[in-house]
């Protein structure tokens, strides 16, 4: 190290056995700097920048240097181990249905139960015979050493359950907050409370019902048709399954299109610090989850893969993928597709669609000569774990894979993304967004366009190529592109 990093105490407590690079160093050097003139640090890393060793760094130096307690934040459990893998000795937390029993029988084996505390159920009656936790019980193990660190990791779900409120909070994948913040926002419905009918799926038709004369209608479902009438089309409408008392039960969620006045329920004034790490995450994130009025630093440190191992090609001019596609069009998308799979030979690739293309184009493109792998519905990740362990050569056709897979080396070196994923204009809470936000609502599309591109190419010595095909990624506006985004974007054409 130099000897202006040689006299950083927070690069002293970079992972044992790794050499910060030098985004990373930029990144500790100005927390360390800024850390008493901001609540707010908004971490703007993209894929590959080893965000992990950054949000470990920081909670030992907030501990050893500030004396404050971190809690590290994760949008799902993969990542929760994720830190374990790479830090054995930092605390792990996860829900409990995540760990079993190692005492129990192979044919008595169930999962714990954090709702009893510690106790481990059987498969006996609902509610029926429990077994006390032994001394060897790994999800009470898990959670007193959290309880008892400075620092540690868990899930975003266990840190609101538990309260686990600290002096720091830092969130990876931090723009997964905004789902959370939308969804602990949501008014729910349930079917067999209030009997909406079966078709109710989108907000048009909830208003429809509420209005029907021949609704039945109690007090509860009338001060909400009075609310939503007197407002704007701010909600989406989610059909699904939620539990209820402990059962799956069918409900309906209206989540606010605009959460930016809820309150600060993952971080009360307890959190002193919050620290945000994504690699898509902008101003308009933060006002939707209620920071944008404290003090924010900013931190956009470069990519640590060159632009040139992870080219996002974007075709000039592009094609017309949208719902009124002429035949001649879809033709034409579905033989500059062929030419791309057949420009990677021997190379896995993958062809990102939305589900109205994956019917409309998908037999279009073929099976590329046997290399071809297509899902349905039901079994996404089925046909995605065959991706991963067929031959070297395959393809796979998907929808809604923007995010959650990785693709490092060989399992992935090129992919292409079709159609630009923008948000329903046929929902009216999407359609008040465009008319009233349109940087938002570009901004809502572009986010995806982004994840997606980060599939391919995982680290600064792979190497992965991106092809948006769709035209219409010619109307966002660049000026909402981060640097290590649009620093890799040149332009292709249709041979």
């Amino acid at each position: 190290m130099s000897n202006q990093n040689s006299q950083s105490n927070i690069l002293r407590h970079f992972t044992p056995g790794r050499n910060p690079r030098p985004g990373q160093i930029q990144v500790l050097q100005t927390i360390e700097k800024e850390w008493d003139s901001a609540d707010v640090f908004v971490i703007e890393a993209s894929t590959g920048f080893g965000k992990s060793d950054l949000a470990l760094t920081i909670a030992k130096w907030a501990s050893s240097q500030k004396k404050l307690r971190t809690v590290i934040g994760c949008p799902n459990n993969v990542l929760v181990e994720q830190y374990r893998s790479s830090s054995p000795k930092t605390a792990c937390f996860k829900g409990a249905t995540h760990y079993s029993c190692p005492t129990a029988s192979a044919e008595n084996k169930r999962e714990t139960n954090c709702a009893n505390g510690g106790v481990i159920a059987t498969v006996g009656k609902r509610g029926g015979v429990k077994r006390k936790k032994c001394a060897d019980c790994p999800y009470m193990k898990d959670m007193r050493k959290l309880f008892a660190t400075p620092y540690g990791v868990t899930n975003f779900h266990m840190y609101l359950a538990r309260k686990d409120y600290r002096d720091v909070f830092i969130a990876d994948e931090a723009h997964s907050l905004i789902g959370m913040v939308r969804d602990l926002a949501a008014r729910t419905l349930w079917k067999h409370e209030v009997h909406y009918p079966d078709g109710l799926k989108d907000y048009r038709a909830l208003m429809k019902w509420l209005e029907s004369p021949n609704a039945q209608l109690k007090a509860e479902l009338r001060a909400l048709q009075q609310d939503l009438l007197g407002s704007s089309p701010k909600y989406l409408v989610e059909k699904g399954w939620e539990l209820y008392r402990g059962k799956n039960k069918e409900c309906l969620k209206l989540l606010p299109i605009d959460t930016a006045d809820q309150p600060p329920l993952l971080w009360p004034r307890a959190v002193k610090k919050i620290i945000l790490m994504s690699a898509t995450i902008n101003a308009k994130d933060l006002e939707q989850i209620g920071l944008s009025k404290r003090r924010v630093c900013w931190i956009t440190p470069p990519s640590a893969i060159p632009p040139d191992r992870r080219p996002i090609e974007v075709c000039d001019p592009g094609y017309n993928l949208s719902f009124d596609a002429t035949e001649d069009e879809l033709n034409a998308a579905a033989a500059g597709i062929r030419r791309i799979a057949d420009a990677h030979p021997g190379e896995r690739g993958v062809i990102h669609l939305t589900y109205g293309l994956l019917e409309r184009l998908g037999p279009r493109i073929g099976t590329l000569g046997g290399r071809v792998l297509t899902h349905g519905k039901e079994n996404k990740f089925a046909v995605y774990t065959q991706f991963l362990t067929g031959t070297k050569d395959q393809i796979l056709v998907c929808a809604g894979l923007f995010e959650g897979i990785d693709l490092p080396q060989d399992l992935g070196r090129w992919q292409i993304i079709a159609k630009v994923p923008w948000p329903a204009l046929t929902d009216s809470a999407w359609k008040w967004l465009a008319e009233t936000d349109p940087v938002r609502y570009q901004w809502e599309a572009l986010r995806t366009v982004m994840q997606g591109a980060g599939r391919v190419c995982r680290g600064p010595t792979d190497y992965g190529k991106t092809v948006i095909l769709d035209r219409s990624f010619g109307s966002i506006d660049e000026e909402l592109m981060p640097t290590w985004f649009r620093s890799a974007l040149v332009s292709g054409d249709r041979t």
